[in-house]
């Protein structure tokens, strides 16, 4: 009995932490930093940061943050970024 219950919670465990990781991907944000953004689209966050300041991706600041919104976000992911030595296609 004792060890049913050892194997019930290991079960539940395992659930609880897929059903956590599967909430953080999912999960939209209004914004995103450009650290977020670079790693959604497989480039540099220097890039990005370098975009934005270029008028290139459209970004707000927040104080000294910058941020990229969601609909932009979704407008780069059907992008080419261009990165620091190579180009990386978004499909």
């Amino acid at each position: 009995m004792m060890q049913e219950l050892i194997d019930l919670k290991n079960e539940v465990l395992e659930i609880k932490s897929l059903l956590v990781s599967f909430l953080e991907n999912k999960i939209e944000k209004a914004y995103y930093t450009p650290a977020e953004v670079a790693k959604r689209l497989g480039c540099a966050a220097d890039t990005v940061r370098k975009y934005v300041r270029l008028g290139k991706i459209k970004g707000t600041r927040q104080g000294t943050q910058v941020l990229i919104s969601h609909d932009e976000m979704t407008r780069l992911q059907s992008r080419k970024i261009p990165d620091e030595n190579n180009a990386v296609e978004h499909n």
